[in-house]
């Protein structure tokens, strides 16, 4: 087998896995971020919420 047949072939199977392999690490980062700031959106959310749930729990007693 001639050599450019040799790095062909392995550029052909190596070039595919990076690609596949740099997208799934890509789509991992992002939802981790996207989850992240979700998590700091609802905690703020909580937080504001929080006054106005301990004045309703106090009028109910």
């Amino acid at each position: 087998m001639r050599l450019s047949t040799r790095v062909g072939l392995a550029v052909g199977v190596t070039v595919p896995f990076l690609v596949l392999a740099s997208g799934w690490l890509l789509l991992r980062l992002v939802e981790r971020d996207l989850h992240s700031a979700e998590d700091q959106h609802l905690r703020t959310r909580a937080a504001a919420m929080k006054p106005d749930a301990r004045a309703r729990r106090h009028a109910r007693r």
